[in-house]
C-alpha cells in the first residue's frame, strides 16, 4: 500500500523532538508492507475511505486517512500534526469561563460593543490612527527598528533567548505547565490554536504553535493593543484591547478573526 504525507506534515514532523521523529518512522517501517485493513488493524483505527482519523504517539497526534489515487488503489495519507497540551485551568478557558467568552459577554465582543470594534472606534483602527499603523510609525515597524526586531535583537529571540523559549524553558510551556505566565489565541469557536509568551517588559507578545515553534510576533502600540508581524517581518494583523484582561485579534480588513486570552 501507497503511503503518502503532506507537506504541511513533512514540515510539521522536522521541527519535532528525535524521540518523536524516531517513534514515527518505527512505526512507518512496522505498516509499509502491510495492507490497508491491517495497517489500520495496527494504528487502531478504522477503514473508512476519506474519514479522517488520528494515531496518538505519546503527546503527539498523527491526523491521517485512506483514500484511493486514479488506479482506484488504497493510499495512507498522513494530514497533520499536532502536539497535545496540558488541561487548560477552567478559570481561562472560554469553554468553561462565561465571563471571558465573547459568545457570551458581550462587553468583550466587538460586533456588540462599538468601543473595541475597530471599524466603529477609530482609535484603533490603523487606517486612521497613524500612529498605531506601522505603515507610518516606524517606531513600530520591525523594519526599520532594530530594537523591536527579533533578527537584529537577540534578547527577543528565541532562538538565540532559551528564556523566551519555550522548548527550553517549561515554564513557559503549557504543554508542561497550565498555569503559565501568557495567553492562549482562540478561534471564534474558542478552540486553543497558539500560546502566546509575553515579552519581560510587555513591549511585545511572541506566539508559537503547541509544538513549540515561533509563528509571529506583536509590538505594542499606544492605544493599549498590539501591532502583528509574521517572522518576516510582515504586517498581518492587530490585536485590540477587549476592554477586560485579553484582546480581540483582527486582520489588515479589521475583520474579527479570534481572540487572545
Amino acid at each position: 500500500m501507497k503511503i503518502l504525507a503532506t507537506e504541511q506534515f513533512e514540515n510539521k514532523l522536522k521541527s519535532q523532538d528525535e524521540f518523536y521523529k524516531k517513534a514515527f518512522y518505527q512505526v512507518l517501517n512496522s505498516i509499509k508492507n502491510l495492507d490497508a485493513k491491517s495497517v489500520a488493524g495496527y494504528l487502531s483505527i478504522h477503514f473508512v475511505l476519506g474519514s479522517v482519523q488520528f494515531y496518538k504517539i505519546g503527546n503527539l497526534r498523527l491526523f491521517l486517512n485512506f483514500t484511493q489515487d486514479e488506479h482506484k488503489n488504497t493510499v495512507l495519507v498522513f494530514l497533520d500534526l499536532t502536539l497535545s497540551i496540558a488541561p487548560i485551568n477552567t478559570n481561562r478557558n472560554p469553554r468553561f469561563n462565561n465571563l471571558i467568552n465573547p459568545r457570551f459577554n458581550n462587553l468583550i465582543n466587538p460586533r456588540f460593543n462599538n468601543l473595541i470594534n475597530p471599524r466603529f472606534n477609530n482609535l484603533i483602527n490603523p487606517r486612521f490612527n497613524n500612529l498605531i499603523n506601522p505603515r507610518f510609525n516606524n517606531l513600530i515597524n520591525p523594519r526599520f527598528n532594530n530594537l523591536i526586531n527579533p533578527r537584529f535583537n537577540n534578547l527577543i529571540n528565541p532562538r538565540f533567548n532559551n528564556l523566551i523559549n519555550p522548548r527550553f524553558n517549561n515554564l513557559i510551556n503549557p504543554r508542561f505547565n497550565p498555569n503559565f505566565v501568557g495567553f492562549y489565541c482562540y478561534d471564534l469557536n474558542s478552540t486553543p490554536y497558539e500560546f502566546v509568551i509575553p515579552e519581560s517588559n510587555q513591549h511585545m507578545l511572541l506566539f508559537f504553535d503547541f509544538s513549540g515553534e515561533q509563528t509571529n510576533y506583536a509590538i505594542k502600540h499606544s492605544q493599549n493593543g498590539y501591532v502583528v508581524f509574521n517572522l518576516d517581518g510582515e504586517w498581518i494583523g492587530h490585536l485590540e484591547s477587549d476592554s477586560r484582561d485579553g484582546f480581540n485579534y483582527f486582520d489588515l480588513n479589521n475583520e474579527w478573526i479570534g481572540f487572545i486570552k
